[in-house]
């Protein structure tokens, strides 16, 4: 699941020429994600490894990445 996601973030930034800030991804990958990744069961914690906002969706059948304004100025 890591792997994918930073094949879809490299992907994301090569094309428009900066990092997404948005992950939508379906509840039960979030659980996967998190198994990977012991460390940062937390969603605060997993947000900041990621450098981006997580928002669960259970329409969201593949991960996908986007940036939103939003999220950028919530962030800060």
């Amino acid at each position: 699941m890591l792997s994918h996601l930073y094949r879809l973030i490299r992907a994301f930034e090569t094309r428009h020429g900066y990092r997404p800030n948005i992950l939508t991804i379906h509840p039960r990958h979030y659980s996967e994600l998190r198994d990977s990744l012991p460390a940062y069961t937390r969603y605060l914690e997993l947000t900041r490894f990621l450098g981006m906002r997580v928002v669960l969706s259970s329409d969201s059948i593949h991960p996908h990445v986007s940036w939103s304004a939003v999220a950028e100025r919530d962030s800060a």
